[in-house]
This record gives C-alpha cells, structure tokens and sequence, in this order.
C-alpha cells in the first residue's frame, strides 16, 4: 500500500493535486480496498506485458493475496480471497520455478 500510494504521488506533476489522498474518516480497511482496484490493474499490465509465469505476475498476484490478507485481519469475509490469491500465486511459481525456489518456500509459508 505505502509503496503503491509513494509512486502515485511521486508521478504527479507539482502544480496538480495528487490522485491518492486520505479521507476523514480513513482507516486501513478503506485505504486497502481503494487501493485494490490500482493492484488488479498492476496485475493484468504485469501479466498482459510479460505472462503468467513469471518472477513479476507472480509477485504481483502475491501482492493481491496480502492486501486480502491484511482486510482479513479487521474482516473475516477476505480470508477465503486472501486463501485463493495464495493459492493461485503458488501455483504460477511451482510451475515456472519449481517448489526449490526460495519464493516458492516464502508462499507456502504465507
């Protein structure tokens, strides 16, 4: 999320207003799920530039799978997606690099 808001406000020009911005009112669930749709689409570019199987899809489906992860601490209701994106990020790194890789050490403990 940090990383995600840092470059969205390091691209925009000084003179506009930032497209991110926290609301009264924000907390981590709602920064989260603002932020969802930014990772869904970094994911599909990933995935449409380089394919599924490979080191940056793979992150970036990770990476779904944590901010899942993170609204499941405050909702139960995004354990069972957080699950799935795992699942699915596990599943893309076995098949292209194998269950020896380090990343795919570092999923399954996810």
């Amino acid at each position: 999320l940090y990383y995600c808001r840092g470059s969205v406000l390091l691209q925009v020009q000084p003179d506009r207003r930032a497209p991110y911005q926290v609301e009264l009112g924000d907390n981590p669930e709602s920064l989260y799920l603002r932020a969802l749709p930014f990772y869904f689409r970094s994911l599909s570019l990933y995935i449409e530039r380089d394919g599924e199987l490979v080191e940056s899809s793979v992150r970036m489906t990770c990476n779904v799978a944590q901010v899942y992860q993170h609204l499941s601490v405050s909702n139960n209701t995004y354990l069972e997606q957080a699950y799935q994106w795992y699942k699915l990020a596990l599943e893309r790194q076995q098949e292209a690099f194998g269950d020896a890789h380090v990343r795919t050490k570092r999923i399954k403990a996810d």
